[in-house]
């Protein structure tokens, strides 16, 4: 019972999910029925080694990133001045 239970819910939730990506869908779509990007064109350009990076203050979110960059041993530097970086992470 109990699983049916929670199987029941892990869908209700997916299908929100859906519903959602959906509606955000339709208000994406310019007015000539054309949808647009969501978010920045992908590239597939590298970021050279030891590029300066700026990361833009997050709600704290920043402090996970800087950590995950640390534990991947990711090469760039992480600046805390924005005109001395070469990129910026929003």
């Amino acid at each position: 019972m109990r699983k049916t239970i929670i199987l029941l819910l892990a869908m209700a939730f997916s299908l929100a999910g859906l519903a959602q990506d959906a509606k955000d869908a339709k208000q994406n779509q310019a007015e000539d029925g054309k949808p647009q990007a969501a978010t920045a064109p992908a590239t597939n350009k590298k970021v050279p080694g030891n590029t300066k990076v700026f990361l833009v203050p997050m709600g704290g979110f920043e402090e996970d990133m800087r950590a995950a960059f640390k534990a991947k041993k990711v090469q760039m530097v992480l600046v805390a001045d924005k005109d001395q970086a070469d990129y910026e992470i929003t």
